[in-house]
């Protein structure tokens, strides 16, 4: 329907958050203001939305200790509220991914320490939400505290549903951790991706029709630094590729994001932290087809201070994404001016963007 809705928490003056909605109704037309989301009770947060190829729209959020979610027809209104989860401790912020026929799953991580367990709900295509169930095996951690990175999930056109999620160990280690469900199946047992140390950062995945994935997550370089890695499975495959770092190990590096096309074109985003204190945003291509990463481009802020910046630019928040052939990404940038008639710092802020061809053949 070319239809896009974006949703963020926004706080009123009345206690607690609302969630806010906002319509474009087609590519050619301008945003409908936002308005308040009525199927979401004052005090919700983290919504996630979702279309399927006939336009119609699922969302997902969190409140008061449950997970909620609506949905809607092709440009339609949405229904109630739907709880998904029974009120109990520890249920955190969900992740939503809906199919092509509407299919869905979302998952979330609960956690009672010390136990700890990654938890989902389904839906068929045409059907209702089937009860809860876990992912991941009930776990006693060594150490207090909860999963660090709340899971990613993503459906391909045959039904199969995939999760990933990270949960820290005794010291410093951190499992990166994934899972398989056919459609209409249980979950297979975890496979661990990584062994790595520990980093306080998001977890993402993208996936797409054909079963392809990609997955990135903030990893410890042997500098000690902070990387991004990732690591891949091919459409219709079961095996992930060996993790590789897209960063550079001489900078900090985290906030990645990931875009997957139908075609298996993959891009990841991230941010470096600069030496002088400011931070960039760079992005890496992989041609469908090829085997490895493109050198990473630096796209957003910049190596060098420019002119008339008296303090740090810096580049952060990145998202990419695929629109036909080509790939888009969009960042926040933020400098410190001084002032023309006193000695004062101004944050300036802009959302930026730029966008590339893909490379023929890919």
């Amino acid at each position: 329907t070319g239809e896009a809705v974006a949703a963020w928490e926004y706080r009123s003056g009345t206690p607690g958050t609302l969630i806010q909605v906002a319509r474009l109704p087609s590519p050619s037309a301008r945003w409908r203001s936002g308005a308040t989301f009525a199927s979401a009770p004052p005090g919700s947060i983290r919504p996630t939305l979702g279309f399927d190829d006939g336009g119609a729209l699922t969302a997902s959020w969190y409140w008061n200790g449950v997970v909620q979610t609506a949905s809607r027809p092709a440009l339609g209104t949405f229904s109630a509220a739907r709880t998904l989860t029974a009120p109990g401790p520890g249920v955190d912020a969900p992740a939503l991914a809906v199919g092509a026929l509407g299919d869905a799953v979302v998952a979330w991580d609960r956690f009672a320490d010390p136990v700890r367990t990654i938890e989902s709900a389904s839906r068929a295509p045409g059907g209702d939400w089937a009860p809860p169930e876990r992912i991941a095996p009930v776990e006693t951690a060594p150490n207090p505290g909860p999963y660090l990175s709340p899971p990613s999930v993503a459906l391909d056109s045959s039904g199969r549903a995939t999760a990933l999620w990270g949960i820290a160990g005794a010291g410093d280690a951190f499992r990166i951790l994934t899972a398989d469900r056919p459609a209409g199946g249980p979950w297979s047992a975890p496979f661990l991706l990584e062994d790595a140390r520990l980093i306080n950062g998001p977890l993402r995945m993208a996936g797409n029709p054909a079963g392809g994935a990609v997955a990135a997550w903030p990893g410890r370089g042997p500098r000690g630094r902070s990387v991004v890695r990732v690591s891949a499975r091919p459409a219709g495959g079961a095996t992930w590729s060996a993790p590789v770092t897209l960063s550079s190990p001489a900078r900090e590096a985290g906030q990645p994001s990931i875009a997957l096309d139908r075609a298996g074109d993959a891009a990841v985003g991230w941010t470096e932290r600069l030496a002088t204190g400011g931070s960039i945003v760079r992005v890496a291509l992989r041609v469908a087809g090829a085997g490895s990463w493109q050198a990473a481009q630096t796209i957003g802020g910049a190596e060098r201070r420019p002119r008339g910046i008296e303090g740090f630019l810096t580049a952060s928040l990145p998202g990419v994404a695929f629109g036909g052939r080509r790939l888009t990404a969009v960042w926040t940038e933020c400098s410190l001016a001084r002032g023309s008639r006193i000695q004062l710092f101004v944050e300036r802020c802009a959302i930026r963007s730029t966008s590339r061809a893909l490379p023929r053949g890919g």
